[in-house]
Formats: C-alpha cells, sequence, structure tokens
C-alpha cells in the first residue's frame, strides 16, 4: 500500500467522515513505514479481547427479530477499537453479546431496501459532509479501565499525557480506516456499478460480523457512488444510523456523533415529507442513543443527558437511551465530585441598575418593559395596568381574584394573638404620645386595615378620629361592618375603598394626621406596598411632618441555607431539586421544621428608615464565611419591624428566634401569620467549611433580589412553572414512605408467590400510577419486581423520576412512561400483554377522593391491570368530625360578621393543630370505606367500589363532646395498605380507627371520669364565653360616642325561638340570621345553651374560641399524654403528621349543639368529592360572602359581586382560546411582569404566585393533544402546607 504522502489527492466529497489535517502530516510521514498488520496491533485491544471471551449472553437487543450483536463497551463507554481482522475465536465470542445499537435499522430486512433513482433536488448529505464536523471543545478523555467501577481521575501532570495517548490512538484509527477504505475501492473498482441494495448489504453484513473498519468503508463505497451517480432513497438515513454504530465502536466519537445528527435531520426530513412516523420513529429513537455515546464518549455528559431524555421521552422502554442515563448521571456526579463540569450562566447575569424609582409615562410602550427586569426602575402605574391593552385583562384578573382570597386568609391575622398585641401596644403609645406631650387630639391614618381591629383599638385608645383605608373591596365593606357592630359612627371613623396612592387631602382624608399605622407588608416586607404608601402619605400632606409612624424602621437579615432533599428509605432522589422554583420569594406558606440547614450565621442586608423612604434602587455586597460543607441553593430572609421604642415585630425562623430572644432587651414579639420568606437561587453551589463568598442583595422600592455573581454550579435550577412544588413536602414524608414501602415489599413477595404456586412463567409486574418522583416504582424494583412502569401525566415530574431511577441503578427494570395512566394499553410503552399483577397509587389528597383517584384505578383496571391484580393501598376508610369555626370576639372587639367570608363550596386542606380559631365539636365517627382493591376474582366489589358517576349516601351521628355552634366539618382517612400496614392522616391527639388518644390513655375503663373532665371542658369553653361577652360589653361601654354601651347588655334575654321545623324555616330566611350563629330550638338529637351575658337582644351569640386538636390538661395544668400511634403520642409535635392534611368543609347550615347529646350529618359521596350537610330543616343557613350569592338587588337582578367573578370565568375561557391559536406567548411572561411591579399595584405576591402556577397548569393541560378527564388542574396546582 503506498504511504498515506503518495497518496493522489482526495477528492473534496470522497465518502470520508475524517480527514489528515495539515498539522498532522508530518506526524503521518513519520508513521507512513508501518504496516497495516502493525496500525492493526496498536489499536486493538487486549483487554476487549479477554472480555469477550468471558462474556456472557446480556437482554435481547431493544426491537424483536434482530440478529445484530455489538460490543457491550458501547454501553459502558469504554474508549476501544476493534480490529479490522479479527479472529474466528473473537467473532464467535462477539456473536454471543447482546448488542445495544442492533436494532430494525441494522437487520437482515434492510439490507435490500434501497431503489436506484435519481434526484433532482441537492446531492444527498452523506458522509463526505464529515468536514462541516467540529472538533471536540476539549480533549477526549484517556481510556478508563476495563473495570465497573470508574477509576479515579489523574492528575493534571498524567492527564495531558493520557489524553495525548488517545489523541494519537484516534489518529491510528483514522489511518486504519484511509488503508481499509483504499484497498476495499482498489479491491473492488466496479463498485459502482454494483447496484444500492447490495452495497447497502456488504456494509451491514460487516457490522454484524464485527468488522467495524470494513463497514465503515463499505459505507463509504456506498456514500461515493450516491453522490457520483446523484442518487438519494427516503431511507439514507439508516444508513447514517449503523455508520455511527461502526464509529462508536471504533471510539471515533466525533464522527459518530456527526452521523447521529446527520440520521435525525434526514429523519425529520422525512417525516415532514411523508408523515409517516412508524418508518422515521424507531430510527430517530436510535440515533438519539447513539448521539448521547457519542457525547458521553467526549466528555460531555450533560449534553448527553439531554439526549438520552430525549430518547426516553418517545420510546419509555428504550434500553440504550437507559443505560445510557445512568452512565451520562454517574459521570456528571463524579465530575461534580472532583470539581469538574459545573454550570455557568451561558451570559453574565446583568448587574442591578441602580437610579432614582420613578413611574412610567402614560403612555410607555408595554415592551419596554422587560418581563425578566425584576427589580425595574421605572414602575408600571395602577392607571397604565387598568387600560393598557395588553395586560389590563390579566392585571383586572388578578385584582378580582385576590379580592375574594384575602378575606379567607384574613382569619389567620385575626387569630396571630402576637401580631395583634404588638401593634396594639404600638397604637396606644404612639396614641397618648400625642395627647401627652403634644396635647393634642390623636388623627390616625391607618392604611391596610383589613377588617378594622388597629383601627379599633386607636379609637378604644383615644383617638378623636380615624381614616381606614383598604385597596381590596371585601376588605373594605367587612371593616365597615366590624365598626358598626361595635358602635363607631361616622363621626368617628371613615373607611375609604381605594390603594393608598390614590388618596387625597379634604377628599379622603379631612385633615391630615398625626398618626400612621400601615400594614401594607408581607413575607417579603416590601412586595405589597410597603414604601410607595408612605412615601405618597408624606408627599400628599396627608400627614404632619411630625407623625408618628407605625412601623418607623426594619432591618432585613439574610441567611444561606441549603433546601434540598437528597435521599428517602435509602433511594436517591436529588433530581428534583433541580425543579425548586418560585416567581420571586415563598410566601404564606410556613416552613417544615428541619426543612433547611443553615450553612453560615445571618447577617443583616438592609436597614429601611421609614420616616425617610428610598426612592431609588440600591445593591450592596454582603460576605458570608460558611460553617459547615453543603450545597448552597436557597437564602432564607427576614425582617424585624420596629413599632415603637421597646416593641420589635420579627419573622425570624424558629433557628434564629432563641438567640434573637436572649441578646435583645426588648419586647420581641414573633407573629404566625408571618415566616421568613425563601429565595431560590439559579442553582446549587457547593460550599466547604471556611469558604468565603459574597452574596449581592439588590433592592427597589417593591422586591428584594439575592444573587451570587460569577457563580459555578453544580446544577441550574430549571424554572418550570407548571411543576407541583408539594411534591417536596410529599418526600419529607418519611412515615408514608416506609408504609408504603413495606407494603409493597409484601404485596410483591406475596405475588411472586402466588405465580410460582400456579407455574405461571415471568416475574411480578408493577403499576405505579402517578409516580411523581418515582419513589413508589423505585420502592416496587428494589422488592423484587422483574418489571415496574411507572406513569407519569406531567412532564418535568416524568423526567424527574427517570433520573431518579437512573441514579439508582435501576433503569433495567424501571420505565417511566410519560401519559395518562387512562390512555395506556396493553403491549405498549412497556407494558406486559398479561396485566400488571400489583398497581401501586397515592393519588389521594386531603378529601381522599379529589384528585380522580377512583376512577384512574377504574381505567386501570379495565385496562393494564391483572384480573386480580393486588393494589397498595387496598383499601381506605374516612372519618369526619363536626366543628365550630367561628370567630365571634377578638380582644373586646365583636368580629361575628366577618364569618361569612369562611364558607366555601369545597372543601380545603388544613392542618387542624395550626387553626386556632376552630374547636372539635363531636367525637370522631367513620362515614366511608373504599375497598380500592377488587374482593374477588370475578371482579365483584360489592357496590364499595365507586368509580365514574356513581353516588352514595351515609347517614352519620355524631357524639357531641362540647357544646357550640357546628357550621363546619372536618373529615380525613386511614389508607390500608394491607392487612398489616395502615396510615392515618388524623390530625394530633387522634389515631387510626378515629381513637382519641388522650382519651383512651387517660380514662380507660373510667366512663365516670370521662363524663366529668368532659363537663369540665364545657364548663371552662362556658366561662371563656363569658368573658369574651364582657369584654365586649366593656368595649363598647368604654365609647362614649355610641348608646349601644348602655342598651345591649342591660337585659338578659331568656327568649326561646319555637321548636316548630316552620318557625326555624322562617328564622332561617331572616337575613340577620346569615350572618350570625343562631339559637336553635331543642331538638331529640341536639339541645342549645343560653347563659347570662353570652346573647344580645339581637340573638347573636358573642364568645372566645378554644383551639382545636387541643388535648385537655390534667389538674397540674399540664397536657395528657397520649399512647402510640404510628410509634408516636398524641401530644402536639409529637406525631408528625403526614402531609396530605385534613379537610375542612363549612356547612350550608349551622346548629347550636350541646356536650353530650347526638347531631346527624349527611354524607354524600358524588363522583370524586365528599360533601356533608346537616339534615333538611335542621339549624339555620350560614352567612355566604358576596360573590357566592348569584342574585342580589331585586327577584331578577344579578348580584354584581358574582359578575366579577363570572366576569373572571369568561376571561379564562378566552385564554383558552387564545391557547389553541398558538400565536401568543404564555402568560407566564404576562404574570412575570406583574408580580415585578407587584408593590407599586398594591397586589398581594402569594396570590399572584397561587394563579400564576394555576394557568401554568392550565396550559400545560389544554396544550395536550390528547388527555383524559384524569388529568386534573387541582392534583397539580395544590398548594403545599409546608416547605419541605
Amino acid at each position: 500500500m503506498p504511504p498515506p504522502s503518495s497518496t493522489p489527492k482526495m477528492h473534496e466529497d470522497d465518502g470520508l467522515a475524517w480527514r489528515v489535517s495539515p498539522e498532522v502530516t508530518e506526524r503521518l510521514d513519520r508513521i507512513a513505514a508501518l504496516g497495516i498488520d502493525d496500525l492493526m496491533d496498536v489499536t486493538s485491544s487486549p483487554a476487549r479481547d479477554a472480555r469477550a471471551a468471558a462474556a456472557t449472553e446480556e437482554e435481547d437487543a431493544d426491537e424483536e427479530g434482530t440478529d445484530l450483536r455489538e460490543d457491550p463497551a458501547i454501553g459502558t463507554g469504554d474508549v476501544h477499537a476493534r480490529s479490522a481482522f479479527a479472529s474466528v475465536a473473537e467473532a464467535e465470542a462477539e456473536a454471543e453479546e447482546k448488542a445495544l445499537f442492533g436494532g430494525a435499522d441494522e437487520s437482515s430486512a434492510e439490507t435490500t431496501f434501497f431503489d436506484e433513482k435519481k434526484s433532482s433536488s441537492e446531492p444527498p448529505a452523506s458522509e463526505t459532509d464529515a468536514p462541516s464536523a467540529r472538533p471536540p471543545r476539549r480533549p477526549p478523555p484517556p481510556r478508563p479501565s476495563e473495570t465497573e467501577t470508574p477509576s479515579p481521575r489523574p492528575s493534571e501532570g498524567t492527564e495531558g499525557t493520557a489524553s495525548s495517548a488517545e489523541s494519537l490512538r484516534k489518529t491510528r484509527t483514522r489511518l486504519v480506516l484511509i488503508r481499509a477504505r483504499d484497498e476495499m475501492f482498489a479491491s473492488d473498482p466496479s463498485f459502482k456499478k454494483r447496484s444500492v441494495s447490495e452495497l447497502n448489504a456488504e456494509a451491514v453484513s460487516f457490522l454484524k460480523d464485527g468488522d467495524d473498519v470494513r463497514c465503515v468503508g463499505a459505507f463509504a463505497k456506498l456514500f461515493r457512488k450516491l453522490l457520483d451517480n446523484h442518487l438519494t432513497h427516503k431511507d439514507l438515513h439508516v444508513c447514517h444510523s449503523n455508520r455511527a454504530a461502526a464509529y462508536l465502536n471504533l471510539g471515533l466519537y466525533e464522527e459518530a456523533l456527526w452521523d447521529a445528527r446527520q440520521c435525525q435531520r434526514l429523519a425529520e426530513q422525512r417525516f415532514n415529507r411523508d408523515r409517516d412516523a412508524n418508518a422515521v420513529a424507531p430510527i430517530f429513537r436510535k440515533a438519539h442513543a447513539r448521539k448521547g455515546f457519542a457525547l458521553l464518549g467526549m466528555e460531555m455528559p450533560r449534553q448527553a443527558k439531554c439526549s438520552f431524555e430525549q430518547g426516553l421521552a418517545m420510546q419509555p422502554d428504550c434500553v440504550e437511551c437507559k443505560r445510557g442515563l445512568e452512565q451520562a448521571l454517574a459521570r456528571i456526579a463524579r465530575d461534580i465530585l472532583e470539581g469538574r463540569g459545573l454550570e455557568t450562566l451561558a451570559l453574565p447575569a446583568s448587574a442591578p441598575v441602580a437610579g432614582k424609582i420613578a413611574n412610567l409615562p402614560h403612555a410607555a410602550p408595554m415592551h419596554r418593559v422587560h418581563p425578566r427586569d425584576a427589580l425595574p426602575i421605572s414602575l408600571l402605574t395602577p392607571f397604565q395596568a387598568d387600560n393598557e391593552y395588553h395586560i389590563k385583562d390579566t392585571y383586572n384578573y388578578m385584582t378580582v381574584q385576590a379580592d375574594i382570597r384575602m378575606p379567607r386568609k384574613h382569619f389567620k391575622y385575626l387569630s396571630d394573638k402576637n401580631r395583634l398585641d404588638a401593634f396594639a401596644k404600638a397604637v396606644q403609645v404612639a396614641i397618648h404620645k400625642i395627647g401627652a406631650e403634644r396635647n393634642c387630639d390623636a388623627r390616625v391614618l391607618h392604611l391596610g386595615c383589613g377588617a378594622g381591629y388597629l383601627t379599633m383599638e386607636a379609637l378604644r385608645a383615644g383617638a378623636h378620629h380615624v381614616v381606614a383605608c383598604d385597596r381590596w373591596l371585601y376588605l373594605a365593606m367587612a371593616c365597615k361592618e366590624s365598626l358598626l357592630a361595635n358602635g363607631y359612627g361616622d363621626d368617628q371613623v371613615k373607611v375609604v375603598y381605594k390603594r393608598p396612592t390614590d388618596l387625597r387631602v379634604l377628599r379622603d382624608v379631612p385633615v391630615a394626621c398625626n398618626v400612621c399605622v400601615n400594614e401594607m407588608f408581607d413575607d417579603g416586607l416590601l412586595s405589597r406596598g410597603l414604601l410607595p404608601a408612605f412615601r405618597h402619605a408624606a408627599e400628599k400632606s396627608l400627614l404632619l411632618p411630625d407623625a408618628v409612624l407605625i412601623p418607623n424602621a426594619a432591618t432585613v437579615y439574610v441567611m444561606p441555607v441549603e433546601w434540598r432533599v437528597t435521599s428517602v428509605c435509602g433511594l436517591d432522589v436529588s433530581a428534583v431539586n433541580a425543579y425548586r422554583h418560585a416567581p420571586s420569594h415563598t410566601s404564606g406558606t410556613p416552613f417544615a421544621p428541619g426543612a433547611v440547614k443553615a450553612l453560615a450565621p445571618p447577617r443583616p442586608a438592609w436597614h429601611f428608615d421609614f420616616q425617610n423612604p428610598p426612592d431609588a434602587s440600591d445593591s450592596k455586597t454582603v460576605d458570608f464565611a460558611f460553617a459547615r460543607d453543603g450545597k448552597w441553593n436557597a437564602v432564607v430572609f427576614w425582617y424585624e419591624l420596629r413599632l415603637c421604642e421597646g416593641v420589635v415585630l420579627s419573622t425570624a425562623p424558629e433557628e434564629a428566634r432563641h438567640a434573637r430572644a436572649a441578646t435583645s432587651g426588648e419586647k420581641v414579639f414573633f407573629p404566625s401569620s408571618l415566616q421568613a420568606a425563601g429565595q431560590y437561587l439559579l442553582g446549587e453551589i457547593c460550599v466547604r467549611e471556611g469558604d468565603v463568598v459574597p452574596l449581592t442583595c439588590a433592592h427597589n422600592t417593591v422586591q428584594m433580589q439575592f444573587s451570587v455573581e460569577e457563580a459555578e454550579y453544580a446544577h441550574l435550577h430549571k424554572k418550570v412553572a407548571s411543576f407541583p412544588q408539594y411534591h417536596f413536602e410529599v418526600l419529607r414524608d418519611e412515615a408514608r414512605a416506609r408504609a408504603y414501602d413495606d407494603a409493597i415489599r409484601r404485596r410483591v413477595r406475596k405475588a411472586a408467590k402466588k405465580k410460582n404456586k400456579q407455574s405461571v412463567a415471568g416475574g411480578v409486574s408493577v403499576l405505579d400510577i402517578g409516580a411523581g418522583s418515582g419513589l413508589l416504582a423505585m420502592m416496587a424494583a428494589r422488592a423484587g419486581a422483574s418489571k415496574v412502569v411507572a406513569c407519569e401525566w406531567h412532564g418535568a415530574l416524568a423526567t424527574c423520576a427517570r433520573r431518579n431511577v437512573a441514579a439508582n441503578g435501576l433503569s433495567k427494570t424501571v420505565t417511566v412512561a410519560a401519559g395518562d395512566v387512562a390512555k395506556l394499553r396493553r403491549g405498549k410503552q412497556g407494558v406486559p400483554v398479561d396485566g400488571f399483577d400489583v398497581a401501586v397509587v397515592d393519588l389521594f389528597d386531603a378529601g381522599l377522593t379529589g384528585d380522580h383517584v377512583l376512577w384512574m384505578l377504574e381505567q386501570a383496571r379495565k385496562h393494564v391491570l391483572a384480573p386480580g391484580a393486588a393494589v397498595v393501598p387496598a383499601a381506605a376508610t374516612m372519618y369526619c368530625v363536626g366543628l365550630e369555626a367561628y370567630t365571634a370576639e377578638v380582644n373586646g372587639f365583636d368580629f361575628s360578621a366577618f364569618n361569612k367570608y369562611r364558607w366555601d363550596s369545597t372543601y380545603r386542606a388544613a392542618k387542624l393543630a395550626d387553626e386556632k380559631d376552630i374547636r372539635v365539636l363531636t367525637k370522631p365517627k367513620r362515614v366511608f370505606e373504599f375497598f380500592l382493591q377488587e374482593r374477588d376474582e370475578n371482579g365483584d366489589t360489592d357496590g364499595r367500589f365507586v368509580g365514574g358517576a356513581s353516588v352514595r349516601e351515609t347517614v352519620a351521628r355524631l357524639e357531641t363532646v362540647a357544646s357550640g355552634y357546628l357550621n363546619a366539618v372536618a373529615f380525613w382517612f386511614d389508607l390500608h395498605m394491607d392487612e398489616r400496614e395502615t396510615v392515618t392522616t388524623a390530625p394530633p391527639g387522634y389515631g387510626k380507627g378515629g381513637t382519641v388518644l388522650f382519651e383512651e390513655t387517660r380514662f380507660r375503663n373510667d366512663q365516670e371520669g370521662l363524663r366529668a373532665a368532659r363537663e369540665a371542658r364545657d364548663e371552662d369553653a362556658k366561662r371563656e364565653m363569658e368573658a369574651a361577652a364582657a369584654r365586649h360589653a366593656a368595649t363598647l361601654a368604654a365609647n362614649p360616642r355610641t348608646h349601644l354601651g348602655a342598651e345591649a347588655f342591660s337585659k338578659k334575654d331568656d327568649r326561646r325561638v319555637d321548636e316548630t321545623s316552620d318557625e326555624r324555616a322562617e328564622e332561617s330566611s331572616d337575613e340577620k340570621t346569615k350572618e350570625a350563629p343562631p339559637r336553635e330550638a331543642p331538638d331529640p338529637e341536639r339541645e342549645t345553651y343560653t347563659h347570662a351575658g353570652s346573647v344580645a337582644e339581637d340573638g347573636e351569640c358573642t364568645r372566645a374560641v378554644v383551639p382545636a386538636c387541643a388535648p385537655p390538661t390534667n389538674d397540674d395544668g399540664k397536657e395528657t399524654e397520649g399512647g402510640g400511634d404510628d410509634g408516636a403520642a398524641a401530644g402536639h409535635g409529637e406525631r408528625r403528621e403526614h402531609y396530605w392534611g385534613q379537610a375542612v368543609q363549612y356547612l350550608e347550615r349551622g346548629v347550636q349543639v350541646r356536650a353530650n347529646k347526638k347531631v346527624t350529618l349527611l354524607a354524600r359521596r358524588e363522583a370524586d368529592r365528599v360533601r356533608f350537610s346537616l339534615k333538611e330543616g335542621v339549624g339555620a343557613f350560614v352567612g355566604k360572602p358576596p360573590w357566592k350569592i348569584e342574585w342580589g338587588g331585586g327577584a331578577s337582578v344579578e348580584s354584581p359581586h358574582f359578575q366579577r367573578v363570572h366576569y373572571c370565568e369568561l376571561l379564562v375561557g378566552d385564554y383558552l382560546m387564545r391557547l389553541k391559536s398558538r400565536r401568543f406567548p404564555p402568560i407566564e411572561k404576562e404574570m412575570k411582569m406583574i408580580l415585578a411591579h407587584c408593590g407599586n399595584l398594591f397586589l398581594d405576591p402569594e396570590v399572584i404566585a397561587e394563579i400564576t402556577h394555576w394557568f401554568a397548569c392550565l396550559e400545560l393541560v389544554h396544550g395536550q393533544q390528547d388527555f383524559s378527564p384524569g388529568a386534573s388542574i387541582e392534583a397539580m396546582s395544590k398548594t403545599p402546607l409546608r416547605l419541605g
């Protein structure tokens, strides 16, 4: 063979995927004297011969009917070249190995697919286009060792040597290809006269025999013939796929990458031309796998991971992609441990813009407002938001939705004793200061008045006049009602429904005020408009120059934390951490205990003086010296509000409260309605103890932002707005995970024994319905299942599940199918033909059935489950208790009119232990049993498995344990995993089976003692209610400008309402009884109680609230300790609750009950919802919020409040029509812009975050071409009860 230097000049497109560059000409000349046998000895791998001789038969090829085999080195990413002239023994050993890249595109059936035809278009892109392929961005890696355990990376000195050796090996391999190609061209000079089918068959035969060098040479002949004769074929992409496999076997990853991309390009062109997905999709999926392995060989594991995931999205059970994903994740983890392969932003983060804050001009175009600008210095005004064509609908929708959500959130404020006491003390000090030091009347401007508590507190403290302003309509209405109910008239107070920046002197504020109380702050301090409200009041002369401000200053603290989950029950689930996302900062949801790990002590970031509020944005750097190792992915920040001298309100987390209280001589109040906020960084930063990293803190007048400039991230966070954030709380529930793990292990073993007993071939197959993070599917694989299919509808969650499965090395067993379980069919997406033996499901909400779990199970049983398949959990039992959810008196003020804003038509999830304004009135009662597993082999469920539109009603007679006003029901469930394991979602104090733990423990076999304890508790509640009534009477009597104090409690009302149902119905139709709990006549199942001072003349009861789920106290005042349930006692905090929480539903009617009586509830199970109600005619209708009343103002006039909500529904319909057109950007863009300007628009960031998530889920559901009714938006858009 002539040396390369003497070979004639090759054609520009001669069929080669690699060319000799001028830089290596000298090296080629030096080794030109080597013979072909010497070169082949250099390129062969002796270790491969030993591995081939010891190879055992692996799994079959990924597609049936193929007889191709391949080197396992492809699957493990080894860098080896096959010998061009392999021995017969080696060829036989390789024939026994199962191929990863031996699909239908290499089968013998495809060796004759070519027909010669002329192409009138450009010549086909072929192997000859290889010079366009770019070289790798960094030197190829050294060849890893032959063992399965990756060897440690070499040092910097040896890495360069190994890289040079690898580069030389590739050069020699390419020389072998050149010489082999020239030999084949010379030995077959008439190959252009042969048919394309023959040339293709020859190349495929070489690939089957393991002769990759001759395979590449044969494909060179094929592409040369196509080029010279101007031929093409619709199946040309198959040749590129096969040649990519040959290049991978030879370790030439650059050429393999080029061929894989060419295969995808040609396959896509054919699909666009013929629309034949069945002919293109299999090869297209293989191209993803080969592209991924090529990238993996080029030391680009992150790009390889993306390629493998794209292949798995098309074919969930692709063996090549699953194995490649495992290797890519392992390589990424190894790189991160060694400080390699860290991610950086493609473009550096822009520096925060510093400048004076100004409003946008009225005519400013909206394209000037960039949605990614989180800290704008030109703010959007409410006028522009109301009138700008592009965003006015979104803004109006936000306003109405916040309007109807704010009253319910305000109940949390009214039950926050620390916050109310702190502000009340500050108001009293300020008014006393005005009167004593300045000798003038106190005139108060109250911004963000809510239901009017601090407004009345100021009047009680001696304020001459108060202007109460609230931006929300229904809170302003509630404030007016509360003031009238407590005897404050128009001469004392003026309620204004406006934004704070719309207030004007004289028109809204009669006289400039000398006290300003501003409650327009949230967990993020600035994002509800605190600074714009203060500045407007000062600039527009609403306040005197020396006015007292409450609060007057604030200090913001920030602390770096690790906020992530690593493993659950020994399984790695860290892939979900990449999807931690909050639009700006977390708000409204408290942190779960131990959810975050502090990495450094907190440091102050900002100090705001509200006497001189800032009017410009600012930025600073705070250096943190880390005290422990970890992965820094978030910051937690909080603030301390200085209300007056000696009174501080702090939202510090639990970890920082003890230190703050110990080092301060001031009185520090920690509110329960406010908590620390969290903000995620752009990704995870690996830090070590002793590292010092600067954190950039920036703010404008409506937002704060924390970031790290020029950081290298182990992983960048993916901002998927539709990702269900409650899954982090799910993973934190280890007790639930352990119960599922034990039950799944027992079910799989039982199913395996059953198959062995029946002599049925094959292992146990498991279906995970609603896989989420893939945890339960991995448990099933670990328990011994031979095949597991995890079905998850949400695409991002399905990706997380695949990564978690690959990280745990379970890809061989677990297949993640992205789609609706109702669309699964046997024989597709990895579903076995004979169906699944076990089904695992966790699609439960707080009300058990609200997420369509019954319908999902019915569809799975119909289409993919085998007859008699086991279900985990096997059954569920629902329990309920009657509640009094009523706020009558708060520190002497009557808020009974505000209770109408509690009511809703559906239940809500809650933690009863956190609900301070409700109390339990009855013992638990079982209401429903759900048998999720078939009762017998004939499929007879005995009428107890309900799906579709089935309806069932149950009558429950509840035994009362306390007297009160029953207007709500709380219910929970026990999940019976199997005959040995049960998980309960009962609140603290209650156990499995609806048992009351502290009663079972303390009063076991002592019924008299139990009765006496209940009577004592009832008497305590009565005394507390009498004291509340006395406080309210004293408040009214202290008001010199009202007559209610003299008349309201001058006489006792001993009247009883008639017992007839007609009179009860007449009473329920009275408007006044709709707003307050009426006193009912005695009933055989219940009995009312009255006592002196507890009932007003108009029949309204005023009472204090005893917290729910509070165990009774012993004689020494300590809480009783209950028996264990799930290994825990009944006291608070001793048994961690599960993430589901409990469901709370408000009744249409309320009724007075007395202890030790019976009350009847009707429970109706309709489709996937459970509803409770009193018997018809019992009790009186409760008050409802205005937007829930359809008709008002006349017999045929629709309520304007109802019309506002209906308008929102129309906007959603218009948006869905816009979505179908696919011509508009996602609504998340508009939401981000409104959130960035939230404080200047005086919106609530928590509501914006909830609506943004809901709209993102709506886009996801309605953007799918095919989805079943099981694709529930509610299942994805649930708000977590804790930040886990």
